[in-house]
């Protein structure tokens, strides 16, 4: 491999976690009513395609009361889920970079997504209708956690394979 083609290895991980920052950035900029509108309308699309399939006898009002109930639990999952890009993203970058061994980029990209959770609800303290809640840091650093935790469990049975092979 070129020396080039090295560096973009080596750092093309952190420009992928600058878009993944920008991503969950530019959500949260979004007003109260914009960011219900997004995720009520996402809600409705995958509930009305579910009950369709599942159960299409139900009417028109019952559908939108499941979606009334499940678009506040998809939107913790869509912060859950960005944390964990978020930290699977830095993980690999510091590893890239740094070369940590052992658990330590594991760990800095855990603190760096959280950090990160921590100054995204900050910003939302400013955006109109929208509140810095430590719940939502607490979903957000559990979603960084629990990516991590899948990507380690990867890295740990590609190691031992990896190992296998050697021998």
């Amino acid at each position: 491999m070129k020396f080039k083609e090295k560096k973009v290895l080596k750092y093309g991980w952190w420009i992928l976690v600058a878009v993944m920052m920008a991503v969950i950035f530019l959500f949260s900029a979004q007003d109260d009513l914009e960011s219900s509108a997004v995720s009520l309308g996402f809600t409705h699309q995958v509930i009305a395609q579910v009950t369709e399939w599942v159960a299409p006898e139900i009417t028109g009002a019952q559908q939108t009361e499941i979606v009334l109930y499940w678009e506040p639990i998809i939107r913790k999952l869509a912060h859950f889920t960005e944390y964990a890009c978020l930290a699977v993203l830095a993980a690999a970058a510091f590893y890239r970079t740094n070369g940590f061994r052992g658990k330590r980029w594991m760990i800095s990209a855990w603190l760096f997504a959280a950090a990160y959770a921590v100054i995204d609800e900050c910003h939302q303290l400013f955006v109109p209708g929208r509140a810095g809640r430590l719940l939502d840091i607490g979903i957000d650093s559990a979603g960084a956690l629990t990516g991590l935790l899948i990507l380690f469990g990867i890295y740990s049975l590609y190691e031992i394979r990896r190992k296998k092979e050697e021998v």
